[in-house]
C-alpha cells in the first residue's frame, strides 16, 4: 500500500510538472510581429534589407523624389509632363485621377515604361479608388456599392474585392481608401463613409483594410483627425474642429486592431484643443503629423498628405505648403502644384538642418520598405 500511494503521488507531480512545462512552453511562444513592425519597424526583415540596399544607391535627389507624387488623369498633368518628370527623377510615382477604364490601363502602362528606362527605383501609382468614387475615377468600370449604402459584411467585402482585382489589373500598387470620417452631410464627403456610428465605421474599416492588402493592394485610412463631422469642404477652402475630436476616437480603434501600411492627413484645421494646429491645416502641422500620429497613435506607417494643391493648403501657403508639411512629419507629398520647386525645396532645408535630413531619410525610408512589400524591388 505504501508502494501505490508513492507511485500515485510521484504520478501526480510528474502531471504537475509537465502541466507547468506545457504552460512555459506556450508562453514562450512569442506572438508573431504585425504586419506594421515586419514591414517599417523590423530592421531584420525582408522589407528593411531591400529597402537599406535600394537606399543606398540613391543620391539625395533621387531619394527625395521618392516622396513626390505627381498627377495624371483627366484632372492631372498630361502624358507628356508625368514622362519628363520621371526623365529627370523628380517624382517617385503618380496618381491617376478620374479616366475611362482603358485609359487607366495605357496611362499607368505608358508612365511605368518610361519608370524602367530612367527611374532608378520602380515607380508606384495610386489612385482614390472608393467604393463610392469608382463611378467618377474608373469610367466604365464595374458598378460598386456606395459606402454609406452597405448594410452588412458581404456587402464590404464585395466592393473591396471587385475594387482590387480591377486596379491591380490595371497596374495600381496603392488605393486611398477607406474612408474612415464619420456621417454623410459634410459637402466633401457625402456618400463615402461607412455612417454615423462609430462603431460600425471602425469595424467596416478594419475589414475594409485586411482585404484589401490581403489582395496585396497598399491601404490607406483617411482623411485625419476626420472631416465628416466638420463645416465646409477642404477641396474648397479651409476647414475646422473646433474643440473635441469626435472622429478621433475611429482611428484609434482601426490602429489597434488592422495594420493599414498608410495613413492619409487630412486639410483641417483643429482649434481649442491640446492639439491645436494654431491655424495650419492638420497636413502642415507638426502637432497632428508627429505629436499626435506618431507619438500619442504610435502609428509607423507611412503618413502621405491629402492633395497638397487642395484650396485649404494651397490658398494660404502657395508653393510653401509642400515643405511645411515634409517638416510636419509627412512622408509623401500627393500632387504638389510644382514638383520640382518642391524637390529643391525639400533639398536646400536638408543641407541647412541635419535633423531635419535624417527626417527624410526616415520617410525616404518608409517608402522604400513599402514598395519592396509591394514586390516592386
Amino acid at each position: 500500500m505504501k508502494h501505490y500511494f508513492l507511485f500515485a503521488a510521484l504520478a501526480f507531480f510528474a502531471a504537475c510538472n509537465a502541466q507547468d512545462a506545457g504552460k512555459s512552453m506556450v508562453k514562450e511562444v512569442p506572438p508573431p510581429p504585425r504586419l506594421l513592425e515586419q514591414v517599417y519597424v523590423s530592421d531584420t526583415s525582408i522589407y528593411a534589407r531591400k529597402a537599406a540596399a535600394a537606399f543606398e544607391m540613391l543620391s539625395d535627389s533621387q531619394r527625395v523624389a521618392q516622396m513626390i507624387m505627381t498627377t495624371g488623369g483627366r484632372l492631372g498633368k498630361s502624358q507628356e509632363d508625368i514622362a519628363e518628370l520621371i526623365r529627370e527623377g523628380v517624382v517617385g510615382g503618380s496618381i491617376y485621377l478620374a479616366n475611362e477604364l482603358e485609359d487607366h490601363r495605357n496611362q499607368v502602362a505608358e508612365s511605368r515604361a518610361v519608370g524602367a528606362q530612367y527611374a532608378p527605383v520602380p515607380l508606384w501609382f495610386a489612385i482614390d479608388a472608393e467604393p463610392s468614387l469608382m463611378y467618377r475615377r474608373i469610367v466604365g468600370g464595374p458598378d460598386v456599392m456606395p459606402a454609406a449604402d452597405m448594410k452588412n459584411d458581404a456587402h464590404v467585402m464585395d466592393a473591396v474585392h471587385t475594387i482590387d482585382s480591377l486596379i491591380a489589373d490595371l497596374g495600381y500598387n496603392w488605393n486611398y481608401a477607406p474612408v474612415l470620417d464619420l456621417g454623410t452631410e459634410n459637402a466633401a464627403i457625402k456618400n463615402r463613409s461607412f455612417g454615423f456610428d462609430a462603431a460600425t465605421v471602425a469595424e467596416r474599416s478594419i475589414m475594409y483594410v485586411n482585404e484589401t492588402q490581403a489582395d496585396g493592394i497598399l491601404a490607406c485610412v483617411k482623411h485625419f483627425p476626420g472631416h465628416g463631422l466638420v463645416q465646409g469642404d477642404s477641396h474648397k477652402g479651409s476647414v475646422f474642429i473646433d474643440g473635441e475630436m469626435t472622429e478621433y476616437g475611429v482611428y484609434e480603434q482601426v490602429l489597434a486592431e488592422a495594420d493599414p501600411l498608410s495613413l492619409m492627413v487630412g486639410h483641417i484645421t483643429i482649434k481649442n484643443n491640446e492639439y491645436d494646429t494654431e491655424g495650419l491645416p492638420a497636413s502642415l502641422s507638426r502637432r497632428v503629423t508627429h505629436d499626435l500620429v506618431r507619438e500619442k497613435l504610435g502609428y509607423e506607417g507611412i503618413v502621405v498628405t491629402d492633395a497638397i494643391n487642395m484650396m485649404a493648403a494651397a490658398s494660404k501657403y502657395g508653393e510653401q505648403a509642400p515643405l511645411m508639411a515634409s517638416k510636419a512629419g509627412a512622408d509623401v507629398i500627393l500632387m504638389p502644384v510644382d514638383e520640382r520647386l518642391t524637390m529643391r525645396m525639400i533639398l536646400d532645408e536638408m543641407a541647412n538642418d541635419p535633423a531635419y535630413k535624417a527626417q527624410v531619410y526616415r520617410s525616404v525610408n518608409r517608402v522604400l520598405r513599402a514598395k519592396a512589400w509591394l514586390g516592386l524591388i
